[in-house]
């Protein structure tokens, strides 16, 4: 995936999570025991690099 395409998927999907009611937060996800704030904050760390290994 180029980094533009990447952009615009990112774009995208913070697009959809902003117009999320407080009560669509809250709803489970597709992954077990996880609601959509859940896999939202995942994914936010996840580009961030939260988790990896740091490199020294």
């Amino acid at each position: 995936m180029s980094s533009g395409s990447t952009v615009r998927a990112h774009l995208s999907q913070t697009d959809l999570l902003d117009d999320l009611s407080p009560k669509e937060w809250e709803t489970p996800s597709l992954c077990d025991g996880w609601r959509v704030r859940d896999v939202a904050a995942h994914r936010a760390l996840a580009q961030m690099g939260w988790g990896r290994p740091s490199r020294r």
